[in-house]
């Protein structure tokens, strides 16, 4: 098996691998199962857009937060709740908060690989920095939404 590399292209990772890799804790093989993934290219938050994202994260001795490639994401019970794309924040949440959310103009489902959407996550429109007060409210309801889902069990 050959390594994967990334390769820093405008802000963004690019993995690229002959043979096989290990993504997501699964050998692939190259380039029947994994074309568009080792294509995909990963945005990286500014400095402001993580600084921002910490602050508006709930006092919870439940979150943890850690990378999800190269991106501040925030856990609880091992869920995955809300996260940076790049300059871009997507949270997890109910059927029926997430329907109320796209209505908001520019929220969309959360496609990482166009064409892919992430089950149960929306995009939130690029004016959240200027609305905090609000993105607590949808990150506490995220976080609830979360908690209430059977916690993730250690890979480890």
């Amino acid at each position: 098996m050959n390594d994967c590399s990334a390769i820093e292209r405008d802000g963004c990772d690019t993995y690229e691998a002959e043979d096989s890799v290990r993504l997501a804790g699964k050998n692939v093989n190259y380039p029947t199962q994994a074309d568009a993934l080792l294509t995909l290219k990963i945005p990286r938050p500014d400095e402001g857009s993580k600084e921002f994202f910490k602050s508006i994260l709930p006092d919870d001795p439940r979150v943890t937060v850690r990378l999800v490639f190269g991106n501040d994401a925030a856990f609880v019970n091992r869920n995955m709740f809300v996260g940076l794309w790049g300059n871009d924040l997507f949270l997890r949440l109910s059927d029926e908060d997430r329907k109320e959310l796209l209505k908001s103009e520019g929220a969309t489902n959360f496609e990482p690989m166009k064409g892919k959407p992430m089950k149960g996550y929306i995009l939130i429109p690029r004016t959240w920095k200027t609305q905090p007060q609000t993105l607590r409210r949808w990150v506490a309801r995220s976080l609830e939404w979360a908690s209430e889902l059977p916690a993730k069990k250690s890979k480890r």
